[in-house]
């Protein structure tokens, strides 16, 4: 038998649950915007400052916050090495380290490498046209999931109450 302090703490941990899932909607979204801004700080280093990869990287590590900074300090630094190693594969390797502390999911991290991938390879116009292209994609994957936020907040909130109350019932 399960007694009033233990249900209630269960029903809290249920309601926690749903409110925690929330929050990752959330993050995604932020996530996304930090990628746009990643895809415009790079557009400028490339159409204006013309900036190498390594020193763009670089630059652009230094106005985005964690994990994001060191993901873009690794690829600058491993492009500096110039080891020979070709620009899609760093950014997918380094992109490994830190795809699990953020809230994106595997399709954001996709679109993204797809939108970095042929950096280097292009004229600046084009890269610029790439990059533009990637930054609205991604703009609107977060317009949506902003119209859909309000919605989804409530529906994992009402399934972690509903939960909680639920294992209350069967624990007593």
């Amino acid at each position: 038998m399960l007694k009033a302090g233990g249900a209630l703490l269960v029903f809290f941990a249920g309601w926690g649950m749903g409110n925690w899932k929330s929050r990752q909607y959330q993050r995604r979204i932020e996530d996304l915007q930090m990628l746009q801004l990643i895809i415009s700080c790079l557009t400028g280093e490339i159409s204006f400052a013309r900036n190498t990869l390594p020193e763009a990287f670089s630059r652009i590590s230094t106005k985005v916050v964690s994990p994001f900074r060191e993901y873009l300090q690794s690829i600058a630094e491993r492009l500096k090495a110039q080891t020979g190693e070709a620009f899609a594969g760093i950014l997918k390797e380094q992109t490994q380290t830190v795809r699990e502390k953020t809230g994106l999911w595997e399709e954001d991290w996709d679109l993204f490498l797809q939108t970095l991938g042929h950096l280097g390879y292009l004229d600046a116009r084009m890269q610029i046209r790439l990059l533009e292209n990637g930054r609205a994609e991604l703009a609107a994957r977060e317009e949506k999931l902003k119209h859909q936020l309000p919605e989804q907040k409530k529906v994992w909130q009402s399934l972690g109450i509903l939960g909680g109350a639920f294992l209350v019932v069967i624990l007593i």
